[in-house]
């Protein structure tokens, strides 16, 4: 996140796979050395050398920075391999630079332990500053896999319209509950009122139909559409069916 790495390992396989060698710093330490490093002078260098690997590209500023900094192949051949921790991303430093790659087991833990220690390699760097520059990282890379969708504001109104449909069908659905659980006590009061929403604040304003008086109270004013809902000469709720 702050900048271009390499480091030196000398270790073997079954070296790496002891825990205890990758945990302690004391041990790591002796396996691997930082060699040489290039930070970063702006934010979008970093940006670009992450968005460059997560695609298996060297950019320019890599190849600048192996070719000045790996050690130089003697006759032709080199006495080295470059630890990778991505198959595409070696094939590409095998291909432009002509070095061989390896990304295997051992790889992989010695990043691992690289990944753990990092502090310790760079002293000069406070470790909030650190977590910081990879969280500000981690937040650029991301926006930039964001797709944009150029139909959002017509998905907004779809989705709009489909939750008006879905409220809808459980208005409905709940008021048949409503009228179906509510007609076993009451079941003339679904023959005086149509809408559903007075239906639903009659059953509130009613509740146990024996206990109401000689006719079906209505509140004046008229239902919530503003039409008059007024009793049609209703039965005591006393002698109801229900």
């Amino acid at each position: 996140a702050f900048g271009i790495a390499l480091f030196e390992a000398n270790t073997d396989g079954a070296v790496v796979q002891d825990e205890k060698n990758i945990l302690e710093m004391a041990r790591f330490g002796k396996m691997v050395k930082l060699t040489a490093f290039s930070p970063f002078k702006m934010p979008e260098n970093a940006l670009a050398q992450i968005n460059d690997l997560a695609n298996g590209i060297l950019g320019e500023d890599m190849i600048n920075f192996l070719r000045t900094n790996l050690p130089k192949p003697s006759k032709g051949e080199a006495t080295f391999q470059v630890g990778c921790g991505d198959p595409k991303l070696g094939a590409a430093v095998q291909e432009t630079l002509g070095v061989p790659c390896v990304c295997d087991e051992t790889t992989q833990e010695l990043f691992r332990g690289i990944r753990f220690h990092l502090p310790n390699f760079f002293p000069q760097l406070a470790l909030t500053d650190m977590e910081k520059a990879q969280l500000a990282l981690a937040h650029a890379y991301s926006r930039t896999k964001v797709k944009f969708d150029v139909n959002s504001m017509d998905n907004m109104v779809k989705q709009a319209v489909f939750l008006f449909d879905q409220l809808d069908k459980d208005i409905n659905k709940m008021s048949m509950r409503a009228k179906e659980w509510y007609g076993g006590h009451f079941p003339e009061l679904a023959r005086m009122v149509d809408d559903n929403i007075t239906y639903a604040k009659l059953i509130c304003f009613i509740k146990e139909p024996q206990l109401a008086d000689g006719r079906v109270p209505c509140r004046p004013g008229g239902d919530h559409q503003g039409r008059s809902q007024g009793p049609r000469d209703p039965p005591d709720g006393r002698i109801s069916m229900g």
